[in-house]
């Protein structure tokens, strides 16, 4: 009636082979729908895509592939004309990645990461509004296996274990409430060239209770924590760009590290305080902002085992257990 659809309506649609191309991209499976207009006047479609696959035009391998992918979407506006907009739920479960590296047009040149292979799962449950209202909580998974690639001079192989839990306040202006971010390497054998920096190397990293813009720059506030089996993989990417990092590794061998912050990102400025950080060797505790107008740090070293360095009481201070300049230093305090 006049381009509405009325409380009652229903469509059903059983279809073959079916090609949809959005931009770039094109996918293929088998679809399924189901739509009607409920009391509430809002019409509903539960579309099922079935033996599907997502990729590039022109790219052989696919970015994503599965069984079954199930979307529903609810429509404001009943008007044939003006449906408005949709809020949308995606359920993908156990989606599959054949190649990562066809991920690898994804990643900026100035990255200068190279995905060179690797396969694994995918798991979703994604609620989502084109007007850009909060929906409920949303979650994902990405498991990566045999996982390989390069930076430079160096090249990297281990498995990855990618999960958040999150709710997408403003998709259109990719704004998310993160609950948490959780990433985890394991079995990671890192080669600088044909020397190898380490292997079974494992290291784990949370972001919680915070909000992330993912646009360029992007632009966060959150809690993070990290567990590094060694500092060897992450003092060797630092490296290549700057080769005095190499000479920074041989006076730190840093193990079994455990650390805390919070962490702020912004437009020409990274802040990260409340920084606590422990290893085998080293103890430290401060805050560290850099900014392409300003620089500043203030890092208080707790102990440091290499030299000697332990705690020292500011009340009971014996000069034979601690290091002579430590002992001038707290005296002039």
């Amino acid at each position: 009636r006049q381009g509405v659809l009325q409380q009652g309506s229903t469509f059903d649609y059983q279809g073959t082979r079916l090609t949809a191309t959005v931009t770039d991209y094109e996918s293929q499976g088998t679809p399924t729908v189901k739509s009607s207009v409920g009391e509430d006047g809002r019409p509903r479609v539960a579309l099922s895509f079935a033996d599907y696959d997502l990729r590039r035009q022109g790219d052989e391998s696919p970015y994503l592939e599965g069984d079954v992918l199930d979307l529903e979407a609810l429509a404001s506006s009943a008007s044939l004309v003006d449906p408005g907009d949709f809020d949308v739920v995606l359920d993908l479960e156990k989606g599959r990645v054949p190649d990562f590296a066809a991920y690898a047009r994804a990643l900026p040149d100035s990255s200068q990461i190279v995905l060179r292979k690797g396969s694994g799962t995918v798991d979703a449950h994604l609620e989502l509004s084109t007007a850009g209202r909060a929906q409920g909580p949303s979650r994902f998974r990405i498991v990566g296996e045999n996982l390989a690639l390069a930076y430079a001079n160096l090249e990297l192989t281990g498995h990855l274990d990618l999960e958040s839990d999150f709710i997408a306040v403003d998709p259109q202006g990719m704004r998310f409430e993160v609950d948490r971010i959780d990433l985890k390497l394991e079995g990671v054998e890192l080669l600088d060239g044909d020397k190898e920096v380490t292997s079974d190397w494992s290291g784990a990293l949370r972001f919680e209770n915070g909000e992330m813009v993912l646009r360029t720059p992007i632009e966060t506030s959150t809690d993070l924590s990290v567990e590094l089996t060694d500092a060897r993989p992450v003092l060797a990417f630092f490296a290549e760009a700057k080769k005095a990092v190499k000479r920074v590794e041989r006076v730190l061998k840093l193990r079994d590290l455990q650390g805390k912050a919070h962490l702020e990102l912004e437009q020409g400025r990274m802040l990260i305080d409340d920084l606590n950080l422990t290893s085998n060797d080293l103890e430290l505790e401060g805050e560290l902002c850099l900014g392409s107008q300003y620089r500043s740090a203030a890092i208080h070293l707790l102990a440091w085992r290499t030299f000697g360095l332990a705690p020292v009481s500011y009340t009971h201070l014996r000069a034979h257990e601690t290091a002579s300049f430590i002992s001038y230093a707290v005296f002039c305090l």
